[in-house]
C-alpha cells in the first residue's frame, strides 16, 4: 500500500514547519493543525476555534455538527471538544510555551450555533512569571506530542498480549492528577472524573452483552440509522468528505459499501454482526470505563482532556484503542453498566477497548485550519 494515496493532507505536518520566526498568530494557527486531529464521535469534529489577540485561542463547539439522535444534549460534541483542548495543550506545551486554560461550564446549548467551551492563554517563558500554567513534566508531554500524528481508532480484534501494569498505572495516573480543573469555580466543589479499568473476563463478558443489546436498540432506530448514513462514506471514498467515519470502521464490508453504499441495508442486525461485536469487546486485553460523579458540561470537557491523555499516552507504547459507547448512548443502559462494573454511583462517559494490533489503520480525514476558524 502508498501512504501517500491514503493519507488525508491534515495528516501531514511536521515539527520543522513550526513558524519558529513568523508571527504569534501564525504559531497559534499551527497549534490548531495538532488539535484537529484529535478523535471525536462519528468523525464530527464538532469544533470551531477563534484566534484572540494573538495570545488567546477560544474553543467552541458547534452544534451545526452536532447528532440530535444520538447525542441529544450535545454530551459527546462536547466530550469531543474536550479531546480536542487535550491537544491542543500539549502542542503549546510541546513548543516550549507555557498555557492557563479556563473552562467555561455555564452556557445555554440553545443560544447560538457557536457554544463558548473554554479559552487557553498562551505565554512565553519570559510572560509566564507568577502565572497558574497547567501542564504536564517535558518528558511526559513530549512523549504524547509524538503520538498525536500516529494515534489510530483499530476496530479489528486485538492480538492476545496483556496490556503492562505500569502503563494502566500511568491511565490512573491521568485520571487522579491531570487534568487539574476540579476546583475551577471559587465555592463551588467539583467533583473529580474516574477510571474503571477491567481484564477480569466475565465482568469483560457481561460489558459486551451490553454493548450487543445497545446496538441492537441503536439499529433498531430508524432516525439513528438515517443519521449514521449522513455521517457514513463509502470505504473507496478516504478523501472525499473530511467529516465523516468510513463504511469499514462501522464493520460493513467493501462488498457492500460498493454495491450500496447508503442504504439502510446496510445497517441491519444480523446474528454475525451480534458475534461480532461481542468477540470485539470480549476479547480485547483491557476495557476501560472513563467517568465522572457529575454530568454536566463542565464534567465532560474534563472527561475529554483527560481521554486525550489517555489515548496518547496507550499509542506511544503502540497500544491501540477504539469506543464502544453504545451502553452510555442508551440511557437505560447505562445505569446497567454502572452496575455491571459494581461502582454505586457516577455517570459512564466513555467506554474503550484496549489492545496490540498488527493491522495497518488509515487516518480519517480532517478538515483545514481554515475551516474550523471563526473569525
Amino acid at each position: 500500500m502508498h501512504q501517500r494515496s491514503t493519507h488525508p493532507e491534515a495528516w501531514n505536518i511536521s515539527e520543522p514547519e513550526f513558524p519558529k520566526y513568523g508571527s504569534m498568530y501564525d504559531k497559534l494557527k499551527f497549534f490548531l493543525r495538532y488539535a484537529i486531529l484529535a478523535p471525536s464521535i462519528h468523525n464530527s469534529q464538532p469544533w470551531a476555534f477563534r484566534i484572540q489577540n494573538n495570545n488567546t485561542i477560544e474553543l467552541y463547539g458547534d452544534r451545526k455538527r452536532a447528532l440530535p439522535v444520538v447525542d441529544p444534549i450535545g454530551r459527546e460534541l462536547t466530550i469531543s471538544c474536550g479531546t480536542a483542548l487535550g491537544y491542543l495543550q500539549i502542542t503549546i506545551s510541546h513548543f516550549g510555551y507555557k498555557y492557563k486554560t479556563e473552562l467555561l461550564s455555564a452556557y445555554d446549548m440553545e443560544k447560538s450555533d457557536k457554544q463558548p467551551l473554554a479559552k487557553i492563554s498562551i505565554y512565553d517563558e519570559s510572560g509566564s512569571n507568577n502565572i497558574d500554567v497547567n501542564s504536564l513534566q517535558k518528558e511526559d508531554n513530549d512523549r504524547l506530542f509524538g503520538a498525536i500524528p500516529k494515534r489510530r481508532t483499530s476496530r479489528f480484534r486485538f492480538e492476545d498480549r496483556i496490556i503492562p501494569d505500569i502503563l494502566q498505572a500511568g491511565f490512573y495516573y491521568i485520571v487522579d492528577k491531570y487534568p487539574q480543573y476540579q476546583h475551577q469555580q471559587k465555592n463551588q466543589e467539583q467533583e473529580p472524573i474516574w477510571l474503571h479499568i477491567t481484564e477480569a473476563s466475565k465482568e469483560k463478558d457481561a460489558l459486551a452483552e451490553l454493548v450487543v443489546h445497545g446496538n441492537h436498540l441503536l439499529l433498531s432506530d430508524k432516525h439513528f440509522v438515517n443519521e449514521l448514513i449522513r455521517w457514513a462514506r463509502p470505504n473507496n471514498s478516504c478523501t472525499s468528505k473530511k467529516n465523516s467515519v468510513s463504511h469499514y470502521a462501522l464493520g460493513i464490508t467493501n462488498f457492500i459499501s460498493r454495491i450500496n453504499p447508503y442504504s439502510v441495508k446496510s445497517f441491519q442486525i444480523t446474528k454475525k454482526q451480534d458475534e461480532k461485536v461481542h468477540e470485539l469487546a470480549a476479547t480485547s486485553p483491557v476495557l476501560a470505563i472513563l467517568g465522572s460523579y457529575l454530568d454536566r458540561p463542565l464534567d465532560w470537557i474534563n472527561i475529554g482532556i483527560a481521554l486525550s491523555n489517555i489515548l496518547l499516552l496507550a499509542s506511544s507504547e503502540n497500544v491501540c484503542c477504539s469506543f464502544l459507547n453504545q451502553p452510555i448512548q442508551v440511557p437505560q443502559l447505562r445505569l446497567k453498566l454502572l452496575d455491571t462494573i459494581r461502582k454505586e454511583k457516577g455517570f459512564p462517559q466513555i467506554l474503550l477497548r484496549m489492545g496490540y494490533s498488527r493491522q495497518d489503520i488509515r487516518p480519517t480525514p480532517r478538515r483545514d485550519v481554515e475551516e474550523i476558524l471563526i473569525t
